[in-house]
């Protein structure tokens, strides 16, 4: 029985050969098929990218210029036109001169003004003078007047009686201020009964302190 084989050795080694090869070379393959597509898919993104900003800068572009033209379509108050150039105006004649007012009369008027100024300040001071007489008279009535008495003020709980001043508390029977009570004689009268210094008194006797016949200590 033969041992050969049946296909050539040369030809057995250069398929085992180019299997190796093959197999050997396959991960280099898939990375740089990998490395292509990764490649790829990145360009693409940054192509869509540039795309997507140029068409938000044309949007962007487009809605200002709306906005400006919607401004720029609006009017504005136009002022009107100024009137027409008139002609020139009419120059007045210059007024005369008119004539010297005469020395007397202006004197004249002068001496009326001063006078009806003059009377006008004594009326002036005699009303001032009338014034001034009534507070001076008011002043001596008031500096003249006695002294007002003091009295008690008691509280009671009863209401002032009608026809008595606000304010004031006076008691049952009390007079008002600056008056003498019933009964009693003014500052500077004798009291009733009594005669004045000097006169005599009604039985006939002589006044007291004067004697009969001159002096109090001789007799006859």
């Amino acid at each position: 029985m033969s041992t050969e084989p049946l296909v050539n050795g040369q030809i057995v080694d250069s398929v085992t050969g180019i299997s190796t090869l093959v197999t050997g070379q396959a991960a280099s393959h898939a990375f740089a098929m990998l490395d292509a597509a990764m490649v790829e898919a990145v360009a693409m993104a940054m192509y869509n990218a540039v795309n997507r900003q140029q068409g938000a800068g044309q949007i962007g572009s487009a809605a200002v210029t709306a906005a400006c033209a919607k401004m720029l379509s609006v009017p504005f108050p136009v002022p009107p036109p100024p009137p027409p150039p008139t002609g020139p105006q009419a120059i007045e004649p210059l007024k005369a001169p008119s004539s010297p007012s005469d020395p007397t009369a202006a004197l004249a008027k002068a001496i009326a003004d001063a006078e009806a100024a003059l009377s006008e300040l004594q009326a002036r001071k005699a009303a001032l003078q009338t014034v001034l007489g009534t507070v001076t008279a008011d002043v001596t009535q008031f500096v003249q007047s006695p002294l007002v008495t003091p009295y008690t003020v008691t509280t009671s709980s009863s209401q002032t009686p009608a026809g008595s001043p606000s304010g004031t508390n006076s008691p049952p029977g009390s007079s008002p201020p600056g008056s003498s009570p019933p009964g009693s004689s003014p500052p500077g009268s004798s009291p009733p009964g009594s005669s004045p210094p000097g006169s005599s008194p009604p039985d006939g006797s002589p006044p007291v302190g004067s004697h009969r016949g001159g002096s109090p200590h001789s007799e006859g």
